[in-house]
C-alpha cells in the first residue's frame, strides 16, 4: 500500500541574521562605483546605525580575480574569529548573455578575467558555516541571479539565499530596484524577503527581472526529483543486488531470493541517507538549533516516493499525482 507523501513545505518566513553587509565592487575601470554610491545612500539613512547596534557597512574593490577570492577568504576568516555574520552584495558584470556562467572584468590594462560561480562555492560555504547558515547572497549583476549555480554541487549550502539579476540590466534601473530591496529589508518592516525583492521588480519594471531562490527550496524540489531515476526496473536491480549481498556464496534459485526483505532494507537505508544528507546540507549536524529553521521530513518524502516506484515495480497502480 503506498503511504501518502509527506506535504509540500511552502519555506516561508525565512529568517536571516546577518549583523554587516559586506559589499564587493568588482567593476571596470570607467564603470560608475555604485558600490561606494550604495554604501553612500546606506550611511545617508542611518542604516549602519541600526538598533540594537551598529551595523558594520563594509566595501572591498578587488583588482583581479585571485583577490576577488581572497576577498571572500577574508570574509570567512573575520566570522570565524567572532566578526558579525555578513550579507554579501557584489557589483560585477555578467559575462555575455548567450553564456552566464560568472562574473566578467577587465582591468585597467586591458585584461580580461572571468570568475564563474563554482569557484566561489567553497570561499562561500566557509563564510556561511562560519555564520552559521545564515548567508545571504545579493548578486547585482546582469544575469546575476546564475550565482545559484554556486550551490549546485556541494554537501553544505554555500548561502541560504540568493538575490539576483535574470537578464541583462543598466546601472541606473540596476542601483534604484537595489536601494528599494535594501529599504524594504533595512527600514525595519518585518517584511519577507520575497515582498523586498516583489518591491525591488516594482521599482525595476521593464528593465529587467530580479529573482530570489532560498535553498530549502530548491533543494526539497531536488529530492521530489527522485523519481525520475526510480524506475520499477531501476528499483527491482538495486533490490536483487542487496539481497545477493545477504545471502553469501551459495547462488539459490531466483524464486527464492529475499526480494521483499531486501525491498523494505532499500528503504530503510535510502530514506535514512537522504534525510541525513538534508540534515548535513543545513548545518542541523553542527547547529541544532537550525532544525526549527530548515528541518523537514525528508525521510517521509524519500520513502513515499519509494513506495510508489515499489508498487511500480510489483505491477501495482501506486504511482501518485507528482502534484500531491
Amino acid at each position: 500500500m503506498t503511504r501518502a507523501r509527506p506535504q509540500r513545505p511552502t519555506f516561508e518566513g525565512l529568517t536571516l541574521g546577518f549583523g554587516r553587509i559586506v559589499i564587493i565592487e568588482w567593476l571596470t575601470p570607467d564603470d560608475p562605483t555604485t558600490g561606494e554610491a550604495l554604501i553612500k545612500w546606506m550611511e545617508q539613512r542611518g542604516y549602519h546605525k541600526t538598533a540594537p547596534r551598529t551595523r558594520m557597512i563594509q566595501l572591498y574593490r578587488p583588482r583581479t580575480r585571485d583577490e576577488f577570492l581572497k576577498t571572500l577568504a577574508t570574509i570567512a576568516t573575520e566570522t570565524e574569529a567572532g566578526a558579525p555574520a555578513p550579507l554579501i552584495h557584489i557589483e560585477a558584470h555578467g559575462n555575455t548573455e548567450e553564456d552566464p556562467s560568472g562574473y566578467w572584468h577587465r582591468d585597467e590594462h586591458g585584461h580580461e578575467s572571468l570568475l564563474k560561480w563554482e569557484e566561489m562555492e567553497p570561499y562561500l560555504r566557509a563564510i556561511n558555516l562560519a555564520c552559521r547558515c545564515n548567508l545571504l547572497l545579493v548578486s547585482a549583476a546582469c544575469w546575476g541571479h546564475g550565482a545559484i549555480l554556486a550551490a549546485s554541487a556541494t554537501d553544505r549550502v554555500p548561502f541560504i539565499a540568493c538575490v539576483g539579476f535574470g537578464t541583462k540590466v543598466f546601472p541606473g534601473p540596476l542601483h534604484e530596484a537595489v536601494k528599494e530591496f535594501y529599504r524594504q529589508v533595512l527600514d525595519g518592516t518585518g517584511k519577507h524577503l520575497g515582498d523586498a525583492v516583489e518591491a525591488s521588480q516594482r521599482e525595476l519594471g521593464a528593465n529587467g527581472e530580479i529573482h530570489f531562490d532560498v535553498m530549502q527550496g530548491l533543494s526539497y524540489e531536488a529530492m521530489e526529483d527522485l523519481r525520475s531515476i526510480l524506475t520499477p526496473d531501476a528499483l527491482r536491480t538495486r533490490a536483487l543486488a542487496i539481497a545477493m549481498r545477504s545471502l553469501g556464496g551459495d547462488l539459490p534459485l531466483l524464486d527464492r531470493l529475499p526480494y521483499s526483505t531486501a525491498l523494505n532494507q532499500l528503504h530503510c537505508d535510502q530514506a535514512a541517507e537522504m534525510q541525513r544528507i538534508w540534515d548535513i546540507r543545513f548545518m542541523i549536524d553542527l547547529y541544532p538549533e537550525n532544525r526549527e529553521r530548515f528541518g523537514c521530513d525528508i525521510k517521509g518524502l524519500v520513502t513515499a516516493l519509494l513506495d510508489e516506484a515499489s508498487s511500480s515495480a510489483d505491477g501495482e497502480p501506486g504511482a501518485s499525482d507528482p502534484d500531491a
